[in-house]
């Protein structure tokens, strides 16, 4: 391979985190801040966190459990985080790890069952877009007073 795939050593030197402590890491999100690093476990379905501040020895903290798939994750300016499940759909973690669920797998969004949540966005608004595997379309959840162009059901965020 040449060009921009060519290999190279750039993350010869990288550190290796929580090796063996997350059964099937599937995706990350970092804080603001950049002090904590999230990680959603596709094997048992928990979101840990980890202290990644320089010069402290990262420990693996369980956050919040959806006891299904997590595949994505998104942070939000509050601190809550929007998460896609392969199991139950699309789901709200509060800062403090409760879980509750925005769309339920099945929920049909223009005659079509909501399936395979895989990709998951806030913008600014409110509005949650999520992308669906096997989808020509993303659905969306909107603001209780914002409404979208993608908008493809009419639940609101909370």
């Amino acid at each position: 391979m040449t060009g921009v795939l060519a290999p190279n050593r750039r993350l010869a030197t990288a550190e290796v985190l929580a090796a063996g402590e997350v059964a099937g890491p599937e995706d990350l999100a970092i804080s603001a801040d950049g002090r904590t690093l999230y990680a959603s476990s596709f094997g048992d379905g928990r979101i840990v966190r980890l202290d990644v501040t320089r010069g402290v020895a990262p420990r693996v903290v369980e956050h919040a459990i959806t006891h299904g798939s997590a595949v994505d994750l998104a942070l939000r300016p509050d601190g809550s985080m929007l998460v896609c499940d392969w199991t139950h759909g699309s789901l709200l973690v509060s800062p403090s790890g409760q879980v509750d669920t925005l769309m339920s797998l099945g929920t049909l969004i223009d005659g079509r069952p909501f399936l395979r949540p895989d990709g998951v966005s806030g913008a600014a608004d409110g509005t949650i877009y999520i992308s669906c595997q096997g989808s020509n379309r993303p659905g969306t959840r909107t603001a209780p007073s914002k409404a979208s162009r993608l908008a493809t059901t009419a639940a609101k965020s909370p």
